[in-house]
């Protein structure tokens, strides 16, 4: 899988120029779509987060803890510790939030709350600012974020270092 075709290629069939010009909020994820993680070190990882982020421009980085297990030599807690690092300084460097995912609390897939825990206390040290995401893929899923908030509150994450405590989404953007 080539990263720059697929990043140039857009998000459905739109190229990421105009949705940038149209999109105040973009989320850059751990996902297939721009990344296979069977076939990438675990150590590469930041660097295909930065590539990328120079055609997606994101605003947040979404579920970091997600599918790393699955890169050559994601076994190896190091080296995990180590990635989820690197990225958290990657969004420190560039102003970008940190999502708490419901989703990834709710499917709590190879241990991703223990990774959880672990990067949103790095990201607290690092003075990171996090954002609280549904991963919504379905209408009824919308503005959930019960264990995010829980997930918050765990971690004493001070509300002025969130992203998305209103309700009214023009004080948001």
């Amino acid at each position: 899988m080539n990263l720059n075709h697929n990043l140039n290629d857009g998000c459905n069939g739109r190229p990421y120029k105009k949705l940038e010009e149209e999109t105040k909020w973009r989320l850059l994820g751990f996902h297939s779509f721009f990344l296979t993680a069977k076939d990438i070190k675990i150590e590469e990882v930041p660097q295909y987060f930065e590539q990328a982020m120079k055609v997606v421009k994101p605003t947040a980085f979404a579920h970091i803890e997600r599918e790393i297990y699955k890169c050559i030599g994601g076994d190896n807690e190091r080296k995990i510790r180590n990635c989820l690092g690197e990225l958290i300084e990657l969004a420190k460097a560039n102003n970008i939030f940190l999502e708490i995912n419901e989703s990834s609390i709710e499917i709590n897939e190879h241990g991703g709350i223990e990774r959880m825990h672990q990067w949103i206390e790095m990201a607290k040290e690092q003075n990171v600012m996090f954002s609280l995401g549904s991963d919504s893929h379905y209408c009824d899923s919308v503005g959930h974020f019960e264990n995010a908030i829980e997930m918050i509150n765990y971690h004493n994450i001070p509300v002025h270092k969130i992203l998305n405590t209103s309700l009214n989404i023009s004080a948001i953007l």
